[in-house]
């Protein structure tokens, strides 16, 4: 039973999921999380009113919720454990007199988890492929604009400092996202699924199409070398390839030429970044130390907030509300080589951060919430290597996975959960993963 279904909703999730990438409104310093954070909220909103639009004119709506509790026990689980946890993350705000962007900062955490329940009840199993077709869209837009970008044209901006943007070109390409990092990691959930499809295809145009896909939304990922992206991809399409590898060896090795190549296609990328490192020049090396001196401030900072308070955490919006003050005393026993010239809105590290704000209360609940996705990951691969993985379905399933992976290991070292257009993608990915591991990772999807 959809209890969640409707027309109405389903309109929203799918306006939210393929124009969040690609909204651009040049409305302040920091335009674009402004606008598409108060677009989310729009939309999320809406799907409130929607929802109590359904339950209270459709009849019995006490019982459909109760029915939707209890109808599956992996789903009580996961409803209980984002209900505990954000009752963790929001109980420090009565002591700590917040500001709108603490109480923005909880609010945004429990619509991110309601939108993960918004969409695996409106999406199902035969749906899955062309709500995964909407976010394909808007990455292929973004990646079409990040490759105009670095070859010099942008509609939308125009340098102040030319000279430094043509020899450090990285720079602009952004896409509609607000900076390189972001794109990347827009970009590089998406190859996961690229990759399995292209593995799958028939012979003639169905490989050619999707390796061209695949390169198409490489390419801007390369070009912004970014290295957080970059290593995330590289461990989840070398996890890809073994499972695919192993998969060709137990059945008929149909795919051994498409894997041979990608194998290559990864160690060639492999010397080329070596190659390329090697010969970075030293106001690049220089700028990159400080980076990584200012992100390991960062983490400290969090890490102090949270050793006092490791139960209960700051508070939401606590990081950035008092990081100037704690960033002085771990500079104070740490000093150094550059002073940033702006505090930091976000620890460049989500978990960091899900600790310093929200502690053990809010973050165990996360950790056995992505447990129990790991768990249906593992259920759908032990069998799954066994079979031929020929199926649209099969690589939606094992590329949803590689896609959430992508960011969640992007987010130990930046912040994409507290980007909006990479949230929404990345509780949009879990969504397929759950929707497909746990309803066809059986005899369901060996039958299928």
């Amino acid at each position: 039973m959809k209890l969640l279904f409707s027309q109405p909703i389903t309109v929203l999730l799918q306006t939210l999921l393929a124009t969040s990438p690609v909204i651009f409104f040049p409305l302040a310093d920091d335009p674009f999380r402004l606008f598409r954070e108060t677009f989310f909220h729009v939309v999320m909103l809406g799907l409130a009113i929607a929802l109590l639009y359904r339950l209270i004119f459709d009849g019995n709506g006490i019982e459909k919720i109760k029915a939707y509790i209890s109808a599956d026990r992996l789903k009580k689980f996961l409803l209980a454990m984002f209900a505990f946890s954000s009752v963790a993350f929001s109980i420090t705000l009565p002591f700590i007199s917040p500001t709108s962007l603490q109480v923005s900062s909880a609010l945004n955490y429990f619509l991110g988890g309601a939108l993960f329940f918004f969409f695996i009840e409106n999406i199902d199993t035969a749906s899955s492929l062309k709500w995964v077709k909407l976010l394909l869209a808007a990455v292929m837009v973004n990646s079409a604009l990040a490759i105009s970008q670095y070859f010099g044209f942008d509609p939308f901006f125009t340098s102040l400092d030319p000279s430094f943007h043509e020899t450090h070109r990285k720079y602009i390409v952004t896409g509609f996202m607000d900076s390189p990092n972001m794109l990347s990691a827009l970009l590089a959930s998406m190859v996961p699924f690229l990759l399995c499809r292209m593995l799958i295809a028939g012979e003639g145009k169905g490989i050619l199409f999707w390796g061209l896909a695949t390169a198409f939304v490489l390419l801007p990922i390369v070009l912004t070398k970014n290295l957080a992206s970059l290593i995330a991809l590289a461990v989840v399409v070398i996890c890809v390839l073994i499972f695919f590898s192993l998969n060709s060896m137990m059945n008929r090795p149909v795919r051994l030429y498409r894997l041979a190549i990608c194998w290559l296609a990864v160690f060639l990328l492999f010397i080329g970044g070596l190659y390329t490192f090697s010969k970075t020049d030293a106001d690049v090396i220089k700028m990159k130390k400080w980076s990584i001196q200012e992100r390991a401030t960062q983490n400290a900072v969090a890490w102090r907030m949270f050793l006092e308070s490791p139960l209960t955490g700051k508070g939401p919006g606590y990081f950035y509300r008092h990081f100037v003050e704690y960033r002085r005393a771990v500079w104070f026993s740490s000093p150094v080589e550059k002073y940033p010239e702006r505090a930091a809105h976000q620890t460049h590290n989500d978990y960091a951060q899900l600790l310093a704000e929200g502690g053990l209360l809010t973050a165990l609940p996360v950790i056995a919430f992505l447990g129990a996705f790991w768990f249906l990951a593992f259920r759908y691969a032990k069998p799954a290597l066994k079979r031929k993985i020929d199926s649209n379905l099969d690589a939606a399933a094992i590329g949803s996975t590689g896609g959430f992976t992508v960011i969640a290991i992007n987010g130990l070292v930046n912040f994409p959960f507290h980007i909006e257009p990479l949230a929404v993608t990345a509780i949009f990915w879990l969504s397929i993963m759950f929707i497909l591991l746990q309803r066809r990772a059986t005899d369901e999807l060996a039958g299928a």
